[in-house]
């Protein structure tokens, strides 16, 4: 699922989670404060407020005493009426006293309204003692009064009282507050720990399965192929973030190393085959040499003994295939030079018989001249036919020579052949 998600994405969603955490930890913060400020209200505007109250009620009613019995005592009437007036008023802020203790303390209405009928009476009897009192009629208003003081004495100690449990609520629901907010200050400074470290094992998770961990399988995998390991597969490429993308690069990378390491094998491969090819070649090359030295070996032979007269001489020996040509001319124009200068010399042996004869002839002829005389037409018969003898014994002549001239020219025609094959070779 992460896979899916670009990186900057998934950044977001780690700063997401924690701010999420902080903000749900900034509202537990806030929920406990208020509930604390609720509370500290509470105290301060009920029981606290209540102990005020209560204080100022008794101020009060120790007030109207007060007044009520400077109304009496006084002689001056003015000062007398004052003092009533003050009780009066003390009355009217005592029941606002009351009032608001009654709405402060739900919990203690059955007091508060015990303390409203004790006050009552007494506002009620303090005020006809102050009447009594500006009108002079002392007596009366002191005998009042006594059953006032007792009523204000206990209406003191009620007050006292109440006031005193109220002052222990109040310290206790201080002290339960203090405890409350340091037991809460532990809890959010606690639950803010334990979040932050929510937030950074989330943070860290992600980043490993998301962001640290897909890069780092990526590391290795290009460490492989940097070692020349073509053969490691390449994942992640499915995903949809940035490492997908890495990833789909790396295989780029991948194929064009595979692909090189393809070219430089054929490369090697074809170098190999070119250099098998040249030592071939090179060996080729050698045995044809060699052909080559030995039928020019062979050749120089055969020339040398013709030139020393030797006619029977042949190329007997086997010779390179593309030489074998050369061999059969060279013997055929061997053997052809032959049969022409036997004929030759056989033509020259039939004219020296033939000049043989003549001489023995002509000396028979020269010592029968006159032994023969008679015989002369059979003698010039017989010179006619030795003339033609020579006559064809000159024409023997001439055809030895056409033969030894045709001969000279096939040798000349062979040296020219092995001279082209030698130039063709070289």
């Amino acid at each position: 699922m992460l896979s899916q998600f670009r990186i900057t994405t998934k950044i977001a969603s780690i700063a997401i989670v924690i701010s999420l955490i902080g903000f749900l930890a900034s509202l537990y913060a806030a929920s406990v404060i208020r509930s604390a400020d609720d509370r500290y209200s509470e105290m301060i505007e009920k029981l606290d407020k209540s102990t005020l109250y209560l204080a100022r009620l008794n101020r009060m009613t120790n007030t109207i005493g007060y007044s009520v019995y400077r109304a009496i005592t006084t002689n001056e009437p003015a000062k007398s009426a004052a003092a009533a007036k003050t009780a009066a008023d003390a009355i009217d802020k005592g029941k606002t006293y009351i009032d608001a203790v009654y709405a402060r303390l739900a919990d203690k209405q059955v007091q508060v309204d015990e303390l409203r009928a004790v006050f009552n009476s007494i506002a009620e009897e303090a005020t006809k003692a102050a009447a009594l009192g500006v009108a002079n009629q002392n007596e009366a208003a002191i005998a009042l009064m006594e059953t006032v003081d007792v009523k204000i004495v206990d209406l003191s100690t009620k007050i006292t009282a109440l006031n005193d449990e109220t002052i222990k609520r109040v310290d206790a629901m201080a002290a339960e507050l203090t405890d409350a907010s340091y037991a809460n200050s532990y809890l959010l400074i606690g639950g803010t720990a334990a979040s932050a470290l929510l937030g950074l094992v989330a943070a860290l998770w992600i980043s490993s399965k998301g962001i640290t961990g897909p890069l780092n399988v990526l590391r290795e995998k290009m460490a492989e192929l940097a070692n020349g390991e073509l053969e490691t597969e390449i994942s992640g490429q499915t995903r949809g973030d940035e490492v997908g993308a890495m990833a789909k690069a790396v295989q780029v990378f991948k194929d064009a190393a595979v692909q090189n390491r393809r070219l430089e094998k054929e490369a090697a491969a074809t170098e190999r085959a070119q250099a098998e090819q040249r030592d071939h070649q090179s060996a080729i090359d050698s045995a044809k040499a060699e052909d080559l030295k030995a039928f020019v070996h062979l050749v120089e032979a055969g020339f040398d003994a013709l030139s020393s007269g030797d006619l029977t001489v042949r190329m007997e020996k086997a010779v390179a295939p593309e030489f074998e040509p050369i061999r059969a001319k060279f013997n055929g124009s061997v053997s052809q030079l032959e049969a022409t200068i036997g004929s030759v010399v056989a033509a020259v042996g039939t004219m020296r018989v033939g000049l043989n004869e003549i001489t023995v002839a002509a000396g028979d002829l020269s010592q029968r001249t006159e032994q023969q005389a008679a015989s002369l037409e059979e003698t010039v018969a017989a010179l006619s036919e030795v003339t033609r003898g020579v006559g064809q014994t000159a024409q023997s002549a001439d055809d030895a020579r056409a033969a030894a001239f045709l001969a000279q020219k096939e040798a000349e025609k062979g040296g020219n052949v092995v001279t082209r094959a030698v130039a063709a070779m070289s």
